[in-house]
């Protein structure tokens, strides 16, 4: 339990894969996650983590997945998501995110 801890020593190191999944954590997704810019996938999921999506996630190039399901995230999709070229899974059910997704423009049926 408690909040995702972002150190400086965690932030420059190589690391890829951060899986944080059902461990009770709380509170809002730190910006600085931003600064781990070797991360492809980040699970977050079935935590009790609450705030926005902060659009400095957007910086993650690396980011393959990104997994948020059965949290209390709120707010729209930063629409800079769409920046994110390496982005192939976003999971966010059961979350209270409002408004429309901004990549559904993007997509060419």
């Amino acid at each position: 339990s408690g909040t995702i801890p972002i150190s400086r020593e965690l932030s420059a190191n190589k690391l890829v894969f951060l899986a944080l999944g059902e461990n009770h954590l709380s509170g809002t997704l730190p910006s600085q996650l931003s600064s781990i810019p070797a991360l492809a996938i980040l699970g977050l999921g079935d935590n009790f983590l609450s705030g926005t999506i902060p659009a400095q996630l957007a910086s993650l190039q690396a980011l393959t997945t990104l997994d948020l399901q059965n949290t209390s995230i709120s707010g729209t999709l930063p629409a800079e998501i769409t920046r994110m070229p390496n982005l192939q899974s976003l999971s966010v059910p059961h979350c209270r995110l409002s408004g429309t997704l901004p990549f559904l423009s993007l997509i060419h049926i």
